[in-house]
């Protein structure tokens, strides 16, 4: 869905290059095809946060900046705010594993330009980006009809047990089960058992929909306590 103010008529954007700023090395042939498609003859670099991508080079107002907020460490409005306090200029769309209207508005809120699930369809993307150089605001129409998240029937909201708290937080580091294990001086067996008890009290079924649900602030919304 192209959002347009019709009192705001659209001034294209001038892109050279576009920054990747995702953690998940298995999505940047994906990514390298639909920004090839959207944008032809632009470079493309990628960064796994956004101080690495400091590193390679300083951002520019015409390097569009694709950013995944649910990197390893850092989540959500945490990632997005680091970027805009370092150049507040960048322009910036998102493209996230969790697609929730309080997600968009939270992004939109910081002045993103375009919102992007992962699960959106290739050519839908290439439109959206088109759309986005073109002087647009880009979010699919099909987001913005799902209800929110304390809309939908599930099992959030439940409390969590400290052990089960402290399983989450490692995680959301990228450690696997072995490693949990080893770090809180438990059985792989029980890590396993806290982690299918964090998916059902936050309503997901992958590690990646967990961290990308902490990503937007969801563990606040759903009062997690921790029982002593």
């Amino acid at each position: 869905m192209a959002l347009l103010d019709p009192a705001d008529p659209l001034q294209p954007r001038s892109f050279h290059s576009v920054l990747v700023i995702d953690d998940q090395r298995g999505t940047q042939d994906a990514v390298t095809a639909i920004l090839s498609s959207a944008f032809a003859g632009l470079g493309t670099r990628f960064a796994p946060n956004v101080e690495a991508a400091l590193e390679q080079q300083v951002f520019s107002e015409q390097e569009l900046v694709l950013l995944e907020p649910a990197l390893r460490g850092r989540f959500g409005m945490e990632v997005l705010t680091r970027l805009r306090t370092l150049f507040p200029a960048a322009p910036v769309v998102i493209r996230s594993s969790i697609a929730s209207r309080a997600a968009i508005r939270a992004a939109f809120h910081a002045g993103v330009l375009g919102y992007f699930p992962k699960t959106m369809a290739p050519s839908l993307a290439i439109a959206g980006l088109q759309f986005v150089a073109a002087g647009g605001t880009f979010v699919p129409r099909e987001v913005l009809s799902q209800p929110e998240m304390d809309e939908r029937p599930s099992q959030q909201g439940k409390a969590l047990t400290a052990s089960q708290t402290k399983v989450l937080r490692l995680l959301l580091t990228g450690r696997r089960n072995r490693e949990i294990a080893s770090e809180l001086n438990i059985t792989e067996g029980t890590v396993k058992q806290h982690v299918h008890a964090l998916y059902r009290a936050l309503g997901v079924t992958s590690r990646a929909a967990v961290i990308a649900r902490v990503a937007w602030g969801a563990l606040e919304q759903h009062a997690i306590k921790e029982e002593r």
